[in-house]
């Protein structure tokens, strides 16, 4: 059979350097389409009637067929890869690199390489004698959201009777392998008194309940569910008691954007000062407020407002890279309720105007904050011409 396809490692190399990364970070995800188009080409070369379905904006599926009929092998495999820094690598991660007879490249085994695989196994095969279909599914974004599996899954199309998916297993056939799913709850108490229960709401004890209902849950499923092919031949569950959820609450908080803000004592110049605010999930976080969210009718908040210490000068120090090295999405660390009315002028007259979040007061409301005093040389404000006379600014 003459050959039509490139070599197998031309294959994997031109995969390898079409990056197709998928990440739930807008300006991270990028396209399968370009990897979509080579293999549709290499298919429709080798014989397949090759479909490409759109999946969403960007995102595509291909489905390569030869032969006919209902039933019939797919080899499958999902075109896009998981987000990387380069700065990392060894090597460059889109560009194959062959060493101690291995391939180095993003995608190279998790799974682009077997994609190429499959159709250099197609070569040999004669499709005019095929009794059966032969299929080969590329999807989208089996790193994020399985939108390309789900589609051809809600099509309801059978594909075939028997399915290879190339995931890596160490070149170790896997039947089957249990499934995962995570759930928490969270149970919220009143507080009332040691004297009168009744008062309050214990938390405590209506997650005893909740745990009686977990366990008679498993009990049910252990007892209606058995494979004596698994070690563990019945599903399982693991109850936790809080401290993940607690570890998880921690994590969280500290996987934010960073600033550490600049403060100098306040000496009545107009402007915001560092305050500690309650937060709507419990807790209070470091915010920046200015005069104009202040109640001035609550003595309460002048009160509290009078009395601070020290003046935010608009230095600031940025971290905004995760742990990974990949760049946070700063929108997702807005407080999109945040809005104040302020005394503004327009055409010389006083209006009033509702201002959405600004950098201090809203847009950087989930940042973690840190607040550092620095010298009063280090301020130097010009809010009106007339400040350009203080010393300060004097040659």
């Amino acid at each position: 059979m003459s050959r039509t396809l490139p070599p197998t490692r031309e294959m994997i190399a031109q995969l390898i350097s079409t990056p197709s990364v998928s990440c739930v970070h807008a300006d991270m995800d990028m396209s399968n389409r370009a990897v979509i188009d080579l293999l549709a080409e290499w298919s429709e070369s080798r014989g397949f009637s090759a479909e490409v379905q759109a999946v969403d904006e960007g995102k595509y599926n291909l489905i390569a067929r030869a032969g006919s009929g209902s039933e019939g092998l797919v080899l499958s495999g999902h075109t896009d890869t998981v987000p990387c820094d380069p700065a990392l690598w060894s090597s460059d991660p889109f560009a194959a690199c062959e060493k101690d007879d291995r391939i180095y490249g993003l995608g190279s085994c998790d799974m682009k390489s077997f994609l190429a695989l499959a159709l250099e196994a197609s070569n040999k095969v004669n499709f005019d004698k095929l009794k059966r279909p032969l299929t080969l599914v590329a999807t989208a974004d089996e790193e994020t959201t399985m939108s390309g599996a789900k589609l051809i899954a809600d099509n309801g199309k059978k594909l075939g009777r028997y399915c290879v998916i190339g995931e890596p297993t160490g070149l170790k056939p896997v039947r089957m392998h249990k499934g995962i799913a995570m759930e928490a709850i969270r149970l919220k108490g009143r507080s009332g008194h040691s004297s009168d229960p009744a008062l309050g709401i214990n938390a405590l004890d209506g997650m005893h309940q909740a745990l009686d209902e977990l366990i008679a849950w498993r009990s049910d499923l252990q007892a209606r569910y058995r494979n004596p092919l698994f070690a563990v031949e019945v599903p399982t569950e693991i109850l936790d008691s809080g401290h993940q959820i607690r570890l998880q609450y921690v994590l969280d908080r500290l996987d934010r954007p960073l600033r550490v803000c600049g403060m100098v004592k306040n000496e009545g110049e107009p402007g915001g000062g560092p305050f500690w605010l309650p937060e709507s999930a419990g807790g209070a976080a470091g915010q920046i407020v200015e005069a104009a969210q202040i109640d001035h009718a609550s003595p309460h908040q002048v009160e509290i407002w009078e009395s601070s210490t020290h003046f935010n000068p608009v230095d600031l120090v940025c971290g905004l890279r995760d742990k990974h090295g990949l760049a946070y999405q700063l929108a997702d660390f807005i407080d999109p309720t945040t809005s104040f009315v302020a005394q503004k002028s327009h055409a010389g007259q006083p209006i009033k105007a509702l201002e959405r979040p600004g950098l201090w007061n809203g847009s950087m409301a989930r940042w973690n904050t840190a607040f550092v005093e620095v010298p009063l040389q280090t301020f130097t404000p010009v809010k009106t011409v007339f400040d350009l006379l203080r010393p300060e600014h004097q040659p």
